[in-house]
């Protein structure tokens, strides 16, 4: 793969997806912006993204600068959201 590695953050269009898995070409993304399910995107298309960081992942509802708590609650809700949905696909899934 193209160096993109679980865990990483990529932004694009006001976006940022971090990156939950990677497979044959493709990566399990979450975007963490919006409450969605994970989706597979095909690699090329995440590695040609700007690479993000926590800072470009503000809290909800609000506009300014945010406190290095704040980013890391945030960061952490995010995680918490990708791997709950990564529960829900796998309970779905009949594994």
């Amino acid at each position: 793969m193209g160096g993109v590695k679980s865990g990483q953050l990529y932004k694009s269009e006001g976006n940022v997806y971090k990156v939950l898995a990677c497979d044959a070409g493709r990566v399990l993304v979450i975007n963490c912006r919006k409450v969605s399910m994970p989706k597979w995107l095909p690699e090329p298309e995440i590695s040609g993204l700007e690479a993000a960081t926590v800072d470009d992942i503000p809290a909800k509802g609000r506009e300014g600068e945010l406190t290095d708590k704040e980013h890391e609650d945030y960061s952490t809700s995010c995680d918490n959201m990708a791997e709950f949905s990564l529960i829900i696909i796998l309970a779905t899934a009949g594994f």
